[in-house]
């Protein structure tokens, strides 16, 4: 289900869905190519860009991987910041992981803002964001904020929290974001910030 949502001057859309009723997954698209998300994920009812890559090395990176109770890919020391076993989204087993660009950030745990792993240097600067969050009902709901840290628009990582729990985010997590972030559902874009 989507909303779209005003707060902190700008605005947010979100996606709500079941995550025992949706199949759903994450995709990457090619390792050093820019691509859109049409072009990753063209069937998907709904995508985010979500950061599955360590920006030290360069190499795509996944963590664990879990179909059912099948480990497809355990999770090593340098991912994941965020796992997704038995219907809850929860820190990982390497909680002070650092994936992606920007580094994952937890939001929110336990129904409360939790700046727990931001990164230094954007969290305190407006801009276009995302999110993965799982609602107090069980539901997953993905989040993008639209902004522009040029024009001081968007919202701060406390600012983007403090929405989470608004909507009833039990966890949640910050992905990509500044000019990556975009949202598209099998209709077109919602939102696409670059």
């Amino acid at each position: 289900m989507y909303k779209k949502h005003t707060a902190y001057g700008t605005t947010a859309h979100t996606f709500e869905f079941d995550p025992e009723t949706y199949w759903w997954t994450i995709e990457i698209g090619k390792s050093g190519q820019l691509e859109t998300l049409a072009q990753i994920a063209p069937d998907a009812d709904y995508s985010i860009n979500w950061s599955v890559f360590d920006w030290n090395t360069g190499k795509d990176g996944y963590g664990r991987i879990q179909n059912g109770d099948k480990v497809l890919q355990p999770s090593s020391p340098d991912f994941p910041t965020v796992s997704f076993t038995e219907g809850r989204l929860k820190r990982g087993e390497y909680p002070v992981a650092s994936p992606g660009f920007p580094t994952w950030r937890i939001l929110v745990q336990n129904g409360r803002v939790d700046l727990y792993y931001v990164f230094i240097g954007n969290g305190n600067v407006k801009d276009a964001r995302s999110a993965l969050g799982q609602l107090k009902n069980g539901n997953i709901v993905f989040i993008t904020v639209e902004g522009d840290d040029t024009k001081k628009k968007g919202m701060t990582s406390r600012e983007l929290a403090e929405f989470c729990v608004s909507i009833n985010c039990e966890f949640a997590c910050d992905c990509d974001g500044g000019g990556s972030t975009a949202c598209r559902s099998k209709d077109g874009y919602i939102y696409n910030q670059g």
